[in-house]
C-alpha cells in the first residue's frame, strides 16, 4: 500500500537527516511512529 505524501515539520527533517542508510520516507515513518507511541 503506497504511503500518503506527508509534509514533515522541521524537527522531523532533522531526525531524518541523522539516519544515514535509510530511505527518507521510511525514516520519516519510523520517526512518526516513535512520536505517536
Amino acid at each position: 500500500m503506497p504511503l500518503p505524501e506527508i509534509i514533515a515539520p522541521a524537527w522531523v527533517s532533522r531526525i531524518v537527516a541523522h539516519l544515514p542508510g535509510r530511505p527518507p520516507r521510511l525514516a520519516l515513518v519510523l520517526a512518526l511512529n516513535t512520536m505517536l507511541k
